[in-house]
Formats: C-alpha cells, structure tokens, sequence
C-alpha cells in the first residue's frame, strides 16, 4: 500500500526535488514506491486534487507567488479536519495555524524524510506527557 502525498509550492525546481526524492528514497520489496507524490503549483490547483482524491500527507509553502499557502492550509484542514498538513517555507517565522508541522527551508533531505516519516506513522500508544 503506498501513500499519497500532495505538495504545493510555486518552485518547479523544489517540487521535482521532493518529488524525486520521497519516490526513490522509499520503496516497497517489490521496487514500488511507498509513496505517490503529486505536486502543484497553486492553491487552486492543490484544492482541486484535495477533492478529488483522498491524500495521507499535504506539504505547503506558506507563501505561494500571489496566493496565500497559510489560508490554502486552513481551508484544506476546513475540509478535512483529520488531514495531515505540514508547512514547507521559506518564510522565517513560523506560519500561524493550518498546519501541524512546519519544516523550514533551506533544509536536509534527513529532514525531510524524517518529517514524512514521523507524520505518516504516529507512534500507536504515544506517551502521556506528565
């Protein structure tokens, strides 16, 4: 079963990179990818394909050329309060809301995969804080 992802950004560059990068980097025995990567360039597209098919995984930039990724974040989770909606910007201070994670760029790749790791396999019994 693979996952997939969604990333909105208005880089093509950064969009093959991440592309690239989440389908090689993990795969299944049988040389599948574990994940589906769909990147968009605006937020009306990455709506569009929000409701079109169902995603594991949404990675925004907070500041998309003439649109707003904090507000495109807010109205996806409006959507669909369960999605998993994580901030990748380049913005200095972190994005208000609208995302459970933020990962700032310039990062490494470890980051990265950490982050999709992490927010696509939650520990099953995460420890009560104290």
């Amino acid at each position: 079963m693979s996952h997939t992802i969604l990333v909105c950004d208005d880089d093509p560059g950064f969009l093959e990179l991440i592309k690239t990068v989440l389908e090689t980097q993990f795969s299944h025995q049988n040389g599948m990818p574990l994940y589906d990567v769909i990147c968009v360039r605006t937020a009306d597209e990455a709506l569009r394909v929000f409701h079109a098919m169902e995603m594991d995984l949404v990675l925004v930039d907070a500041r998309l050329d003439g649109q707003d990724g904090v507000a495109l974040a807010h109205e996806l989770e409006a959507i669909n309060p369960a999605a998993k909606i994580a901030y990748v910007t380049g913005v200095a201070q972190e994005p208000n809301g609208g995302a459970k994670r933020t990962l700032f760029k310039p990062f490494a790749l470890d980051e990265l995969l950490n982050l999709v790791r992490e927010m696509l396999n939650p520990p099953e019994n995460p420890e009560m804080p104290a």
